[in-house]
Formats: C-alpha cells, sequence, structure tokens
C-alpha cells in the first residue's frame, strides 16, 4: 500500500522541481550561451540534465504504482458494491 506522506513528498518534489523549470525556462538564450561556455558550468549542466532524467523515471514509476493503488481500490469497492 502506498503511504499518504510518501504521496505528498513526492508531489511536492515535483512541484519544486516544476518551479526550477520554470525559473530555468525563463532565462534567455543570450544569458544561457554566455554561461555555457563555461566548460565548468556545462559539466554542472550535463550532471542536472542526467538527475532529471532519474527524477522523470523515478516520477513515471510513482505515477504507475499510484494509479494501480488507485484501480485496485477502485475495484476492490466496486466488487463490494455488487456483492
Amino acid at each position: 500500500m502506498i503511504n499518504k506522506t510518501l504521496i505528498q513528498e513526492r508531489l511536492l518534489l515535483i512541484l519544486n522541481f516544476h518551479d526550477e523549470l520554470l525559473e530555468f525556462s525563463k532565462m534567455s538564450n543570450e544569458e544561457f550561451l554566455a554561461e555555457s561556455r563555461d566548460e565548468e558550468l556545462l559539466q554542472i549542466i550535463k550532471s542536472d540534465l542526467t538527475d532529471l532524467k532519474k527524477f522523470i523515471i523515478e516520477i513515471n514509476i510513482f505515477l504507475e504504482k499510484t494509479n494501480k493503488f488507485v484501480l485496485d481500490k477502485y475495484y476492490a469497492e466496486k466488487m463490494e458494491e455488487l456483492v
């Protein structure tokens, strides 16, 4: 069974990540290009993108588990109604 606290923690992570993406998207192309000339910054960006990919995979797994939990609960309730 999926813990309600775990769901809340994951949703908070998703919201925080969404805010970070919004801030990143506000950066103008000129700013990005100017900053991307720094090799150290490029490595940080690559690392962040790798972390992002892992996080998206975790979100997908979490959503699949949540969907399964919700569907199982829904069908269990429907079966109880039929009995």
